[in-house]
């Protein structure tokens, strides 16, 4: 039986409150790993160049790929997906490995890197507008997707579906999820 069949499809609101939640750990991930980046720095002298801009820019994806490509090979959930109770998918159910979960990531930064891109090179409000544009555009066609499935989603061939509540699959339980 397919993950269509069982689940249903993640709405937009659930997929942009769970993407919230992991920018927010994503944010602290990458804080710890600049501080560390830059104690490291301290005594083997590295300058702050352009090189460190380099670096930082690659520490920023590493992170990133660790911290989404990981969760979603390993459960499929990222802690935002898991506090949304949503899981990601192959389209037709079945765990990510390491090539789709690159690939969804690639296709999922793509978007936001052209709206930093974008945004540098304008100011105030236009640059803020650039980057909302660019936080919503990729969820566009999940409505007119008859899977809710994203823009990452449809290039990547993956989807994020709605895991049933604790007490739905407790009360099919045989003993109706009670303890004896």
């Amino acid at each position: 039986m397919s993950a269509a069949a069982q689940f249903p499809t993640a709405p937009v609101w659930r997929r942009l409150g769970a993407a919230a939640y992991d920018a927010v750990i994503y944010a602290a991930l990458l804080a710890v790993s600049v501080m560390v980046s830059l104690v490291l720095a301290v005594p083997l002298e590295l300058d702050r160049g352009a090189g460190w801009q380099t670096l930082l820019r690659a520490l920023a994806l590493l992170v990133g790929l660790g911290y989404f490509g990981w969760s979603w090979i390993h459960g499929g959930q990222t802690l935002g997906l898991r506090a949304w109770r949503l899981r990601m998918r192959r389209h037709g159910g079945g765990a990510l490995g390491w090539r789709l979960a690159v690939t969804r990531y690639a296709w999922t930064l793509a978007p936001l890197v052209t709206g930093l891109w974008l945004a540098s090179r304008l100011h105030g409000p236009a640059a803020a507008a650039a980057l909302a544009a660019a936080g919503l555009a990729p969820y566009l066609p999940c409505l007119s997707d008859s899977r809710n499935r994203s823009l990452a989603d449809l290039l990547a061939g993956t989807e994020l579906t709605l895991e049933p509540r604790i007490s739905a699959v407790a009360a099919q339980l045989p003993d109706g999820g009670q303890r004896q």
